[in-house]
C-alpha cells in the first residue's frame, strides 16, 4: 500500500468506528457515509475507493470493536503523514 492509501484507509476505519459507536453497524448508516465520502472525493478530484473498501472490509470480517477500529484508523491514518 502507497503512503497516500494508508491515510484513505485509516479515515475509512475512523469513520466506521464513529458509526459503531452505538453498538452496531447499519446498513443506512453504511451507505450515508459512502455516499458523503464519495461527494467528498469527486469535488476534491481524488479517488477515495480505500474508504469505501475499509467500510466493506469490516462490515464482511466484524472483527474489531469500536475502540479497536478507531485506535488502528488512527495509525492507519498516521502512515500518510509523509504524503501531507
Amino acid at each position: 500500500m502507497e503512503i497516500a492509501e494508508n491515510m484513505y484507509y485509516g479515515l475509512g476505519q475512523i469513520a466506521l468506528a464513529v458509526a459503531l459507536a452505538d453498538g452496531s453497524l447499519d446498513k443506512e448508516e453504511l451507505k450515508v457515509i459512502e455516499k458523503k465520502i464519495g461527494k467528498i472525493g469527486e469535488s476534491a478530484g481524488i479517488d477515495l475507493g480505500l474508504v469505501e473498501s475499509s467500510f466493506r472490509q469490516h462490515s464482511k470480517t466484524r472483527s474489531y470493536g469500536s475502540a479497536e477500529l478507531l485506535e488502528e484508523g488512527i495509525s492507519n491514518f498516521h502512515l500518510g503523514d509523509a504524503y501531507l
